[in-house]
């Protein structure tokens, strides 16, 4: 069956976010046990008629970037893990190769490291926008 051009969004989204963890970015997925990890959940979406029979989308995807923290990171890696999750999203275009009108940063949160973890993380939402033959998921 093929797959809708929602689908086909966070797909692309999961393959831009898989280079920066050696074990990948997971889908809907809390934790893992590794030292890093990088997950994606798909939030519901808005949509709107548009102009010539054409439904517009707001399509929010939730990104959580996990590290172990070591005494050798700097103070200011959260931030760099935040400009990581940017460059991914946004390279080598902003719309994913066709199938998005864009894709915006729209915020961020940072868990330092706490008493009793060991572990920092970076959540950032990004917002793709995309449109869809009225009543067609599947073609733009």
């Amino acid at each position: 069956m093929a797959l809708s051009i929602r689908e086909q969004i966070i797909q692309a989204a999961v393959s831009r976010l898989n280079a920066l963890t050696p074990d990948g970015c997971l889908r809907c997925v809390p934790y893992t046990d590794e030292d890093q990890f990088v997950a994606l959940w798909d939030q519901a979406e808005d949509a709107e008629p548009g102009a010539f029979n054409r439904t517009n989308y707001e399509l929010p995807l939730a990104v959580v970037y996990t590290i172990r923290y070591s005494r050798d990171d700097s103070p200011s890696k959260t931030s760099e893990m935040l400009a990581d999750l940017m460059s991914a999203m946004f390279t080598p275009d902003d719309d994913f190769g066709g199938l998005a009108d864009g894709v915006f940063y729209t915020g961020s949160s940072v868990k330092h490291r706490e008493s009793g973890s060991d572990f920092i993380s970076v959540g950032a939402v990004f917002t793709v926008t995309y449109t869809t033959r009225a009543g067609d998921p599947f073609n733009k």
